[in-house]
Order: C-alpha cells, then sequence, then structure tokens
C-alpha cells in the first residue's frame, strides 16, 4: 500500500510587503471552502485576470455565447495550459471576490480614507477602464441621420444616408441640436394627446345619450304598464259589482 502523497501550494508575496494597520491586503479573504483558498495563488490569480482580459470580449458572439462559456473556457485553458486543476465556479467566485475587494480599494482610495493594499490593482485598472469606456459609450443612445442630396445619392448610391455616432466626446455639441428635436416633437405630441381627450369626450357623451334613451324607453313603459293596471282593478271591480247585484236578485 502506497503512501498518500500530499500537494502544497505555495503563495508567492513580493518582497516588501508589509501588513500594518495603514497597509492592509484587502485581497486577503478567508473563503468557506479552504483548499481552494490554499489554491488560488498569486501567479494563479494573474492568469485568472489575463484570461479574463483576453476573453471577456469574446462574450455575445457565437463562438463565446454567455459568461457561463466564459468561466468553462477560463478553467479548461488553465488546466490543459498550466495544468491548473480548477473548476468554472472556483474561476467565477475567485473573479467575484476580486472585483468586490477592487471596488472597496477603490472606494478607498476616492474618500482617502485609510489606504489599503490590493496587489493586482493595476491589472484590474485596465480591465475596468475598458468596461467604464464602452459602458458611457453603450448609455448615449443618439445618432444623427443626415440626409444626401439626389443628385449625390444617384452618383454615390451606397452613401444615400450617413450615419454618425455620439459619444462622450462630442456629446457636448450634440444636445442643443438633440434639444431642438425634441421639442419638435412636443407640438405634436400636445395634438394628439388633445385629440384623444375629445375622442374620450365625445364617446362619453354618445354614452349618455344612449343611456337616456333608454331610460325615456323605460319611463314609457312603466307609465303604460300604470295604466294597463288601472284598467284592470277597475274592470275587476265592475265585474265585482255586476256580480254583487246579480247574488241579491
Amino acid at each position: 500500500m502506497e503512501p498518500k502523497q500530499e500537494t502544497i501550494y505555495l503563495v508567492c508575496e513580493p518582497d516588501g510587503m508589509k501588513h500594518t494597520e495603514t497597509n492592509v491586503d484587502v485581497n486577503h479573504v478567508y473563503p468557506t471552502n479552504e483548499e481552494e483558498y490554499k489554491m488560488w495563488s498569486s501567479n494563479s490569480t494573474r492568469l485568472l485576470i489575463n484570461y479574463y482580459k483576453t476573453l471577456r470580449g469574446d462574450v455575445g458572439s457565437s463562438k463565446m455565447r454567455n459568461l457561463r462559456k466564459l468561466w468553462e473556457t477560463i478553467a479548461m485553458k488553465m488546466k490543459e495550459e498550466h495544468n491548473l486543476k480548477y473548476t468554472p465556479a472556483h474561476c467565477e467566485n475567485r473573479w467575484r471576490v476580486m472585483a468586490r475587494n477592487y471596488r472597496r480599494y477603490m472606494d478607498n482610495t476616492r474618500t482617502k480614507r485609510r489606504r489599503k493594499f490590493f496587489e493586482f490593482s493595476a491589472e484590474m485598472d485596465e480591465i475596468f477602464k475598458k468596461e467604464n469606456e464602452s459602458n458611457a459609450v453603450m448609455s448615449v443612445p443618439i445618432t444623427n441621420l443626415v440626409g444626401v442630396g439626389t443628385s449625390q445619392s444617384i452618383s454615390s448610391p451606397n452613401n444615400v444616408r450617413k450615419m454618425q455616432t455620439v459619444t462622450v466626446q462630442n456629446l457636448r455639441s450634440v444636445p442643443l441640436n438633440y434639444q431642438g428635436a425634441r421639442l419638435d416633437l412636443i407640438p405634436n405630441n400636445c395634438d394628439i394627446r388633445r385629440k384623444t381627450e375629445e375622442d374620450k369626450i365625445n364617446a362619453y357623451n354618445r354614452r349618455t345619450e344612449v343611456y337616456e334613451k333608454k331610460c325615456k324607453l323605460i319611463e314609457e313603459r312603466l307609465k303604460a304598464y300604470i295604466k294597463r293596471t288601472e284598467v284592470l282593478e277597475e274592470r275587476n271591480r265592475i265585474l265585482l259589482r255586476t256580480s254583487n247585484e246579480a247574488e241579491r236578485k
């Protein structure tokens, strides 16, 4: 019976790193799985960050449809290229911890609280800077369509319309035109609302007229019923009187 082999994972830290009260490593997180905590070293974490930076742009394409496929691909590459046996869940959990610690590090930097040490701040700065720039461009869905004259369209049919995407850099020159276009739509919207309200009022008036006619018909029927009832009562009184006189004779 052969003895069991134990795998020892070493975490390499740069020289000169001092953990003091003003220099705290926010990357030092205690996960629930002790084995997973031992597996992640500085080198393996940097590999994870580099793979994420390289492959994140492919998410949403036919090659990589969602984030689940991203973590599966990263785990497979780390296993095949570096013989690091991580599961997709390990990679995803590690990245979430890194992102959360990076945000805390940035918050402390902005608020000028006690500076905290974050080993992978440079790598994470590069990733989050690109994501923030792409989100800023996507959050401005303003496009200007510039029409071209007929003579120019005949000579160059491919340039019938030119689309100009407004980015953060040239956004300051656009709001006036964009606001003017929006202001041009306001009278049309007011006319549509006014017409809608008028249609509602007319429909309400028509319904009211129909109800009034129905009420008049019901009232006339009720009067006819009352008159008929009076005639029947008078007839019954006559018949009763006639029968009484016949009995007396």
